[in-house]
């Protein structure tokens, strides 16, 4: 027995009474005094610098750790504070539109041309109730009226002679047409509140609280908006047609003809251009409360990626709505009004990163 206590001292166990041999000592982690310890410049939760192991989003990255997609509203993955994780550029956030019975998408993955378009026709008449109704009044004030106060004015004649003597003769029916046009602008920031709840689905009223509250912002958005594509536009256009009749003397020949075409040109070109803001800064200012500057801004930084995105939607809605008006003799209005409002609606989600039905 004394030879097998003086093998075990000599391979470093201890002699056992039973005379078996113990296992010989190993190396496990666990036993070491700094087991389950952070290394000493290892970052702690909560503690983000840009290179959180966990991939919390730090004060730079707030919407989110890197690789799973910026997540709307902010906050960390898996903090409950949004209702759905990025995937890449997409993600659904779990809601469903009440009216279209569609998920909602949030962000898109890609900013479209086509689905602003088929929403803004589908919710029209998905909720003829209110819509087709500010449609009917809108067309009322905004070109139905003004066009049979034109017929009056000539006499019943519609031919494009007898009107454009109207324009300059009578006084009477141009006075009544400014004071149409007022009463549009004055509710523009309603419907575009109203199409901004619409988004979301559901009985409308929200737009209520959004246009009480930022009517004034919304109203003078629009007319800043208006009064930057005049000047933009006019000024060029202008300098062109001035160009064409200083040159031309008393004859209009074939370069006053190319100077007066350039100016159309150089006009549809820069409305074109100035889409990011044309079409997105008043829901800028109907959602998100910012004044006409900021909105204008804002419409423009977040746009401007998406520039061919929004001047490629402002031609072919403009193209389909035009058409329905046209061939429907204004009727067609009643549609395309309130169409538009919830196209750019739609349009303004997309671009800001914001909730949409999905309309694949």
């Amino acid at each position: 027995m004394s030879e097998q206590n003086d093998r075990d001292k000599r391979e470093g166990g201890e002699p056992q009474d039973d005379g078996f041999q113990p296992y010989p000592p190993v190396n496990h982690p666990e036993d070491q005094p700094q087991y389950g310890q952070q290394p000493p410049r290892y970052p702690q939760p909560g503690a983000h610098d840009g290179s959180n192991a966990y991939g919390a989003g730090d004060a730079a990255n707030a919407a989110g750790q890197p690789g799973y997609g910026a997540h709307y509203g902010g906050g960390a993955h898996g903090d409950g504070s949004n209702q759905y994780d990025g995937y890449g550029n997409a993600g659904m956030n779990f809601q469903v539109h009440p009216d279209l019975e569609t998920t909602m998408v949030q962000p898109v993955r890609d900013v479209s041309v086509w689905n602003p378009i088929k929403y803004g026709f589908k919710i029209v008449f998905k909720r003829a109730n209110p819509w087709l109704i500010w449609g009917v009044a809108l067309a009322l004030l905004g070109f139905i009226l003004p066009s049979v106060l034109s017929s009056f004015a000539t006499g019943g004649a519609w031919d494009a002679a007898s009107l454009q003597a109207s324009a300059q003769e009578s006084w009477q029916s141009q006075l009544l047409n400014l004071v149409f046009g007022i009463v549009v602008l004055l509710l523009g920031p309603i419907l575009v509140a109203m199409a901004v709840a619409q988004v979301d689905g559901g009985p409308l009223g929200k737009e209520r609280r959004v246009a009480q509250g930022n009517y004034a912002k919304t109203l003078f958005t629009s007319i800043l908006v208006g009064i930057i594509e005049v000047v933009a536009i006019f000024v060029p256009v202008a300098l062109l047609v001035f160009l064409a009749f200083v040159s031309g003397g008393e004859e209009f020949g074939v370069l006053q003809g190319l100077l007066v075409l350039a100016a159309v040109v150089v006009g549809i070109v820069i409305a074109l251009l100035l889409a990011p803001i044309s079409v997105l800064a008043t829901y800028y200012a109907a959602e998100q409360g910012l004044g006409p500057v900021a909105a204008i801004k804002a419409s423009w930084q977040q746009g401007r990626p998406h520039l061919w995105t929004l001047v490629g939607y402002s031609i072919l809605n403009g193209l389909i709505t035009g058409l329905l008006t046209l061939f429907t003799c204004g009727l067609g209005s009643i549609i395309a009004i309130p169409q538009a409002y919830n196209a750019a609606a739609y349009m303004y989600r997309q671009v800001s990163g914001g909730a949409v039905p999905d309309m694949r």
